[in-house]
């Protein structure tokens, strides 16, 4: 598209006033003069389409009138490159996300020097990571400043059966949170945290019988057998029936409050009744934050000394 010969203060009095300073940078950056901002705009985009705008303009080469009719298609298109998945599930790069679960197939480069406060990003297996070059973001720990870690995941159950052993014992040393479980069978096992290891997947944990407590948020769980400690994970759909059997339960948090992981999809779906909790009487603690559990309050325990509950 030809850059055109208007004059720039005439068309920037009609644009939206927020959108003003944002665009004018845009201008310098894309070669947009303000007309052309101005028509994008009457077409509903907004400074937080910055991005969005410069694609349709430079690589498919389209003017606001050719985007007309085939928004909902060209959106499509446009969130499977790098960008637009970026934009679409972290679009504030100024809040705190400690961690990007890239669970998607993109190529090109991933490009994330934006983001801050960036700690982690997990690859999901799904993702040939020879297609794509990610130029790392970064954090801050007091004064000193540390490189975003890339960490591969790995199949939940695999990395279950490398330290805990089926048929052996306990192989992990200096668990965190001063845990001591090396040299412990399964059974023997009444305390287990695996949290934040880059899991994916399902997972069985039917042979720790003894559980009381299970520390396995911030992975990327979708099926979990015996469970009590999961918030932030993937759990597909299912009601609280899977907790019935856990007698010596004391702490369950399956709720949810990573918006990041919310908006991308990732997050436990637990909805029905709080009714199968009734025997769990040793039950202290339960966050069912932001799932569709929505009735039976009356079943829940007495032994309940913190209940978190919002939608």
């Amino acid at each position: 598209m030809p850059r055109k010969n208007v004059n720039c203060d005439e068309c920037r009095k009609e644009i939206r006033g927020e959108e003003i300073a944002y665009f004018s940078d845009a201008e310098k950056d894309l070669d947009f003069c303000s007309e052309e901002s101005k028509e994008f705009l009457e077409f509903g985009l907004t400074s937080s389409d910055y991005f969005y705008y410069r694609w349709l303009k430079n690589s498919k080469q389209l003017t606001p009138q050719q985007v007309l009719g085939n928004e909902q298609q060209l959106r499509e298109e446009y969130n499977k490159t790098h960008r637009g998945w970026l934009e679409k599930y972290y679009p504030n790069k100024e809040e705190y996300i400690p961690s990007i679960y890239l669970n998607q197939q993109l190529e090109g480069v991933l490009d994330c020097r934006k983001y801050k406060g960036l700690k982690k990003i997990f690859i999901s297996t799904q993702v040939e990571r020879s297609k794509l070059k990610i130029i790392k973001g970064s954090c801050k720990y007091g004064n000193e400043t540390f490189e975003t870690k890339i960490i591969p995941c790995i199949s939940a159950q695999y990395y279950l059966n490398q330290n805990y052993p089926k048929d052996g014992t306990c192989v992990r040393k200096n668990e965190i949170y001063k845990l001591d479980n090396f040299g412990k069978k399964r059974e023997q096992i009444t305390k287990l945290n695996i949290s934040g290891e880059g899991s994916e997947g399902d997972l069985d944990l039917s042979d720790f019988t003894d559980l009381e407590e299970l520390d396995c948020h911030d992975n990327y769980l979708t099926n979990l057998n015996l469970n009590n400690f999961i918030k932030n994970n993937n759990l597909n759909t299912s009601d609280l029936t899977i907790f019935s059997p856990m007698r010596n339960l004391k702490r369950l948090e399956i709720g949810n409050h990573n918006k990041n992981k919310i908006r991308a999809g990732i997050y436990n779906r637990i909805e029905g009744s709080c009714k199968p909790l009734k025997d769990l009487n040793r039950l202290e603690r339960l966050n069912i934050n932001n799932t569709d559990t929505n009735s039976g309050w009356e079943y829940l325990p007495d032994s309940l000394k913190y209940f978190y509950y919002d939608t």
